[in-house]
């Protein structure tokens, strides 16, 4: 799914305001018969025919909607002040540079009406020159192409890129001669969440079967396959390596040398499946081999994995296998589940791990820092360091053969901060930063802990101005959550947080059991049919803020992306008083049908299914879709989606707000915003979410009643 983008936009209104009182002429559909017998419980489904989007009526009710949403903007007098203010703090590069082979590629904006090209510099002080760039890619008028991943030959002399067109998880992968940029003839299509591979002249990738037509952005994903296609060779010719039936699927990595390929998966042994992780060997000249398992452990096994390097045939794996802040494990080849502890487990969780000049480069994370520790061939310990407090950090890719390595930190209220590292001299000084228009040491990010229904502890990050009065219970609130898949939000920057900061306001972001804070229990704790516990701490974090007075629920607003629109529409059809404004973002909202769309059948682990009777009577109890009552006052809600999403189909977001304009009482505007050409981790443009941003956060003022300021 995916993490916090800027990824915002805003309503319309075709009325008018009296004393608070308003009469909204949405849009009409025309409901359906739909009924389905779940275990005896009839369930109607009156807007299914929102589930096609190029129906006519469905299209017929889009206009109408963004008719609407237009006429809406209109009653906000400070969008232009907020888009312009918003513009004015962003920037527009990406600085985390990526380093492959003799090469350091880069992200960078050339234009805030087009999506960012790759650029490559020899060093990471030399003048970036541009490789790539999406637009060349362009096959229709309206399409936005972008770069969504790259692999560079082991020889240097190729790179691989994926292209997105407008958004959507489906990738094309063409191949560009290194330095000239020329673009070879190779073109790979309907590859989705692959890897890169190279091995000799060509490269290891995965692919699922072509969807019908019409259906491509609606149809089930299922059936990896992985294949090798060899440079200057057309697809048809790619052989064949293997293939995942059904809802199972993969992932490889290629280790330095070519030498080992890893495959994370599942393998069958003695009619029984297994998770593993395993290496393929081929023979000389070959690219078809065996996989040799490293682990093998039961299937529903929900430990993590990495192999972070291969030293002398011997495979090292970060793992939380009986570690809950992880440790590294030294494997033997040919020698599965024997691996012994290499660093074992401390206090704090080992988050990444790099073998640079023969040392380990170990970043630990301990409630909201980051600290470095370089542990020399042995395991003992030879430097430490501390990272800025209230970032989060990233190891740059790096090898074994170099002596430094780039770090980069960023935090809620600034951008990218490179640091150097270099192992050798055991040195770690800062090279450079975005450039920004504002001063970031009047900002701070701490961590609170509050306790959730069931009385565990839940932490959360809370961002502000320094000085402000944190106790005064007007200060506009946003609380951000997501809660799924093991996955933790750790900082990151975006304008409109700031813009949100600087207006006084609060960003709160808390922990919530779903996500991986602390470990995979903390992951179960909040999937399957425990999900509520991730909708309590979410709850549990906003009466924490009103009742320690940071701020009162008609200055609240909650926001979440994917499994976070899933939490935001939760939570405000259970707790709708608590919040003054909703803003649920390419959500999951019909928990009943969401597997029977595009890669929908992948997430049954993490929610249930409806067709089995008791995950059916959870999901139905908390489905935002199922769960809205009629006349109930819900907060102003802003309902973000994409017509490119292929992860979260647009159809959930669509039926979510057809049912909350029909039932919802008249007292708080319920609308949508769909961006065109986009998908599911919003456009590529900077321009749109710059718009985007201005939409969100002038409708959100707008309810809560606050006049922004534009300078601070």
């Amino acid at each position: 799914m995916k993490y916090f983008t800027a990824y915002f936009f805003l309503l319309p209104l075709i009325s008018s305001y009296l004393f608070g009182q308003v009469d909204f002429a949405y849009p009409k559909l025309e409901e359906s018969s739909h009924e389905e017998d779940y275990f005896g419980k009839k369930v109607k489904d009156p807007y299914r025919i929102l589930e096609d989007a190029s129906s006519h009526r469905t299209q017929v009710w889009l206009d109408e909607q963004e008719g609407f949403t237009t006429n809406y903007r209109k009653e906000l007098p400070k969008f232009q002040a907020i888009l312009g203010r918003i513009q004015s703090l962003g920037f527009v590069r990406n600085d985390v540079m990526h380093k492959e082979g003799k090469y350091y590629f880069e992200y960078m904006y050339t234009h805030l009406k087009q999506a960012p090209s790759l650029f490559y510099r020899l060093s990471h002080s030399a003048e970036p020159t541009e490789i790539v760039a999406p637009n060349s890619f362009r096959e229709s008028k309206g399409e936005i192409p972008s770069i969504s991943g790259y692999s560079l030959s082991m020889d240097n002399n190729f790179l691989a890129v994926s292209i997105s067109k407008s958004g959507s998880d489906w990738q094309e992968i063409r191949v560009v001669k290194m330095p000239s940029g020329k673009i070879l003839d190779d073109h790979i299509k309907w590859v989705k969440f692959s890897s890169i591979v190279w091995k000799g002249q060509g490269f290891y990738y995965s692919r699922y079967p072509e969807p019908e037509k019409g259906q491509e952005l609606t149809a089930i994903t299922v059936n990896q396959k992985l294949y090798y296609h060899k440079l200057g060779t057309p697809q048809e010719e790619d052989v064949f390596i293997f293939e995942t039936p059904g809802v199972r699927s993969f992932a490889i990595q290629s280790m330095p040398g070519e030498k080992y390929i890893i495959k994370y998966g599942h393998t069958e042994r003695g009619g029984k499946l297994y998770k593993s992780v395993s290496y393929l060997i081929t023979k000389p000249g070959e690219v078809k081999g065996i996989f040799f398992p490293l682990l093998l452990l039961p299937r529903d096994d929900e430990n993590i994995f990495e192999v972070v390097a291969v030293v002398d045939n011997k495979f090292y794996i970060r793992t939380n296998l009986n570690a809950p802040n992880f440790q590294i494990l030294e494997h033997e080849a040919h020698a599965p589940n024997k691996g012994k502890i290499f660093i074992g487990e401390g206090d704090m969780k080992l988050d990444q791990v790099q073998l640079i000049h023969n040392e380990w480069v170990c970043m630990y994370l301990q409630a909201s820092n980051y600290y470095g520790i370089i542990y020399d061939q042995k395991g003992d310990i030879a430097f430490k360091f501390i990272m800025p407090e209230g970032c989060q950090v990233s190891l740059q890719d790096a090898s074994i053969n170099d002596t430094e390595t780039l770090i980069f930190a960023r935090a809620f209220y600034f951008p990218t901060i490179v640091y150097k590292l270099d192992v050798l001299n055991r040195e770690i000084n800062a090279l450079s930063s975005t450039i920004i228009k504002y001063d970031h040491t009047k900002y701070k990010t701490e961590e609170v802990r509050y306790k959730s229904k069931d009385g565990t502890e839940i932490p959360m990050y809370l961002t502000y101005k320094k000085g402000i009065d944190l106790k005064d219970k007007n200060r506009p609130t946003l609380l951000y959550g997501y809660g799924g898949f093991g996955i933790t939000i750790e900082p990151f920057f975006d304008p409109g947080v700031l813009f949100l900061l600087g207006n006084g306001g609060i960003f709160a972001v808390p922990a919530i059991r779903g996500g991986g804070r602390f470990g995979e229990e903390w992951h179960k704790a909040g999937m399957g049919v425990k999900k509520q516990n991730s909708f309590d701490d979410f709850i549990a974090a906003a009466e924490y803020l009103i009742k320690n007075k940071y701020t009162r629920p008609d200055k609240l607003a909650i926001n979440g992306g994917s499994n976070g629109g899933l939490l935001v529409g939760a939570v405000m059809t259970q707790r709708p008083e608590l919040f003054q404004v909703a803003l649920p973002d390419v959500g999951v909202m019909d928990m009943l049908r969401y597997h029977k769309f595009t890669t929908g059948p992948h997430y049954r682990r993490e929610y249930g299914c409806s067709m089995f009777k008791e995950e059916f009577e959870v999901l139905y109890k908390y489905s935002p879709l199922h769960n809205i009552k009629r006349g109930v006052n819900y907060p102003a809600t802003l309902v973000f989606t994409a017509d490119h999403d292929d992860r979260v189909p647009p159809m959930h977001s669509y039926k979510f707000l057809a049912t909350l304009q029909e039932k919802g009482s008249q007292e708080n505007p319920y609308i949508l915003y769909l961006e065109e050409n986009s998908g599911h981790s919003g456009s590529s443009l900077y321009q749109k979410r710059y718009y985007q941003q201005a939409y969100m956060y002038a409708f959100m003022f707008h309810h809560m009643g606050i006049k922004p300021k534009m300078l601070f």
